[in-house]
């Protein structure tokens, strides 16, 4: 039976599909907690926190300083379906702050730097990925369409637990159709309590075990 691991309150993993010396990628957020629970866990990790709201990557970099961690970098990057500038909508509740129209009262629209998945790992000079999680308001579909479409950012990648914005984003459609091409790689594991988010574990991995 396989034992899970509770990062925090919505983020989980399968530990024993873990290496050694890890490394980590967070997309879409505001705070090191992930970070710190992953690190006392396991002190080897390298983790990268990547946030599309300068300000916010700006806050990151100065915890991660004063928190004396200096395996944790930061990257001020958008998700998004391809490379280039790309207008990132800030909200008046951040935790909503998104590359698509949330229809929501909004602060303002800022021109951010986008970035493919296969560019943030190369950009953070990244060759394996052990764990992938995302949170990005939206632009998760874009990486889950990228790793449909290409086997080699599929071998470059581990786990993955993202959370799902079906019917606040997207139709609800769009969601089952990527899992659907999903299951062919991976196996899909719907967490019980915070049940937007979802765990894939490469089938590969989970022979070897």
């Amino acid at each position: 039976m396989t034992v899970f691991y509770d990062i925090d309150a919505y983020y989980f993993f399968d530990p024993s599909l873990i290496e050694s010396y890890p490394t980590v990628m967070e997309i879409g957020t505001f705070s090191t907690t992930a970070a710190q629970s992953l690190l006392e866990m396991n002190a080897t990790s390298r983790i990268i926190l990547v946030e599309a709201e300068e300000a916010s990557a700006d806050k990151l970099k100065k915890e991660c300083e004063q928190r004396d961690m200096p395996s944790v970098t930061v990257l001020h990057r958008a998700l998004a379906a391809a490379d280039g500038p790309i207008a990132f909508n800030l909200y008046t509740s951040r935790n909503a702050n998104s590359i698509f129209d949330r229809r929501r009262q909004l602060r303002e629209t800022v021109t951010v730097p986008g970035r493919c998945l296969q560019t943030l790992l190369d950009e953070a000079e990244i060759y394996r990925l052990d764990l992938l999680l995302m949170n990005c308001e939206g632009a998760e579909i874009h990486a889950l369409q990228n790793l449909i479409d290409q086997p080699s950012l599929r071998e470059r990648i581990g786990q993955i637990c993202v959370a799902c914005h079906r019917s606040k984003i997207y139709k609800t459609h769009v969601w089952n159709e990527l899992l659907k091409a999903l299951e062919e790689f991976y196996t899909i594991k719907q967490e019980k309590i915070n049940s937007a988010f979802y765990l894939l574990r490469p089938h590969k991995d989970e022979a070897t075990q």
